[in-house]
């Protein structure tokens, strides 16, 4: 699963662009763990 780098999520210049890429980024975060208790 391709996602933001954190670092990325720190370097961005625009001052909304951070908050809007951290909630994809915790969304991400939430799918991959989903998926690994799926996996057992």
């Amino acid at each position: 699963m391709a996602t933001f780098h954190p670092s990325a999520l720190l370097r961005m210049p625009d001052e909304r662009a951070p908050a809007q890429a951290r909630v994809h980024f915790e969304e991400d975060l939430r799918r991959v763990a989903d998926t690994l208790r799926a996996l057992g």
